[in-house]
């Protein structure tokens, strides 16, 4: 992450084409010492998939190239046509049956002259007309006061900028949406902020920026926050970059035994993860979502570098102080919500709703989420339609769905399972204590501590016993009424110090730091 890295960063953070669309590329001054070409790839934004989603790519030279490069795109009838400051590209390929699209993304590649290895590359999104982009872009307000989260009790040091930082910046996942609450409370609250990550959403582009950027970014009197949920590579030079607070948030790490089998390569990364977390004593604070996380983060750090008690526990969740919505009517409907992991035993749930539909076939489920593995996801579908025969609509597979939607389904299902055997903290869990739908979940630490008493754990999977439980809880509307009110209650008061706070006291200025003074 040294600033004499070579990098290459489009000047626009977004592009309209009619009736033709001009953008700059910004190389830093390394780029002169790498050996380096640049290539442009060009694919449908709503289908990037080589070639029926490819439009094409071009290749220049760049030992003559100066510090900003100009090019202008349009389209035509067969492919766009690329022109760059009057000079033609060394090589090309252009798709002869290019997709039919209008919303295009852009990619710009510093690639080794050698081998050919990516050395650094930017993304630009592109469309016909600005409807187009608005839409887009709506995937998240960015009207930075709603909703509103707790106001500062601190008067925030001008010219200082916190800079919040992970690998991965998605929305609907939990360190993406806890990266992008906090920004928001930030810029409510009049703080400077940036967010930046390896890996995010295109349609972020215009607020997060790519993480090789960082060390030039940070100033010695802003402060950093690196959420931490995978193994980063950069570790130790995020380490070492010089500022006035760097404050590590530990979001907990998936055992990668539980992921050897169908996402191999990620295990490895979450071994290597557990491996440097005595590295993490380099930072100057510790935070973690759950009491659990901060003794395996205590445990991890190896000879008590700091007192467990010094790790502050702040779960990852930001919420404004609007009560959660009425309950609808509830169906004899099992829901499960989060990404289709292996570790989050979704066969398992499908197991139950197979044993539950054994004593009555009206109860249907529901699930919610994606996964990025293929054979996990056909394995789902193996054990859904080979092993237990589930009829096709007693199923609902719903994917990724907006949180409109997924309040809507909290609101209306008769009961939350989770049977997930590894957790730092369960969002979902939360977020179904809070709607008032009753929870049945596999006991993990966190998750009992989550519940706090109410709602029901379980041990051992014994699917009959469960399935008795699950329709003795659908079917006796007191015994119903009752855990969803003691759950409300305790989600209530986990939900009041939710609401920022606890992230704006890990920024606040501390007696006796340095001030930073401005001339005038």
């Amino acid at each position: 992450m040294s600033a004499e890295r070579a990098t290459v960063a489009f000047r626009e953070r977004d592009l309209l084409l009619a009736p033709h669309g001009e953008f700059a590329l910004a190389l830093s001054a390394a780029v002169q010492r790498a050996d380096v070409s640049l290539v442009l790839d060009i694919y449908d934004l709503s289908d990037p998939v080589h070639p029926r989603g490819h439009f094409g790519w071009w290749k220049f030279a760049l030992e003559d190239s100066g510090p900003r490069l100009r090019f202008s795109i349009a389209l035509s009838a067969s492919a766009p046509r690329i022109a760059i400051d009057g000079t033609a590209a060394v090589d090309a390929w252009v798709n002869e049956a290019p997709p039919a699209s209008d919303r295009l993304l852009i990619n710009a590649v510093l690639r080794a002259n050698t081998t050919n290895a990516i050395v650094d590359l930017d993304r630009l999104p592109a469309f016909g007309n600005a409807a187009a982009l608005a839409a887009f872009r709506s995937t998240l307000d960015r009207d930075w006061r709603r909703p509103r989260f707790a106001t500062p009790h601190f008067v925030p040091r001008e010219g200082e900028t916190t800079h919040i930082v992970a690998r991965d910046i998605y929305p609907r996942d939990a360190v993406g949406n806890l990266c992008l609450d906090l920004y928001r409370l930030l810029r409510q609250s009049k703080i400077e902020a940036a967010l930046y990550a390896d890996n995010f959403d295109i349609s972020l582009n215009d607020i997060v920026v790519r993480k090789t950027h960082l060390a030039g970014a940070v100033r010695p009197h802003d402060q950093l926050i690196y959420f931490y949920a995978t193994h980063e590579p950069q570790l130790a030079e995020i380490c070492a970059i010089p500022c006035r607070r760097k404050t590590l948030y530990f979001h907990g790490l998936t055992d990668p035994r539980r992921l050897q089998v169908f996402e191999p390569e990620q295990s490895h990364l979450l071994l290597r993860a557990l491996a440097d977390l005595p590295k993490l004593g380099g930072f100057d604070r510790l935070a973690a979502n759950s009491a659990y996380n901060a003794d395996r983060l205590h445990a991890g750090l190896g000879p008590a570098p700091i007192p467990l008690a010094d790790i502050k526990v702040i779960p990852p969740k930001i919420l404004s102080r609007a009560p959660p919505s009425a309950r609808a009517a509830k169906e004899r409907v099992l829901l499960a919500v989060g990404q289709l992991r292996p570790h989050k035993k979704i066969e398992d749930f499908l197991r139950l709703i197979a044993a539950v539909r054994a004593q009555d076939a009206s109860v249907r489920a529901a699930i919610v989420g994606t996964g990025p593995d293929a054979a996990y996801r056909d394995y789902l579908r193996f054990v859904e339609t080979e092993e237990l025969e589930l009829p096709r609509d007693c199923v609902e597979w719903r994917g990724s769905i907006a949180q409109e939607e997924l309040d809507a389904l909290y609101a209306r299902a008769g009961l939350f399972v989770s049977m997930s055997e590894d957790e730092g903290f369960c969002l979902p869990v939360f977020e179904a204590m809070r709607s008032g739908l009753p929870v049945l979940a596999y006991g993990l630490p966190a998750v009992i501590d989550l519940l706090g008493g109410t709602g029901r754990y379980f041990t051992a999977k014994n699917f009959p016993q469960l399935a008795r439980l699950t329709l003795d809880i659908l079917g006796d509307q007191p015994l119903w009424e009752e855990q969803s009110a003691r759950q409300r209650e305790r989600a209530a008061a986990l939900a009041n110090e939710m609401d920022g706070r606890a992230f704006l006291e890990l920024i606040a200025p501390r007696p006796g730091e340095p001030a930073v003074h401005f001339p005038g």
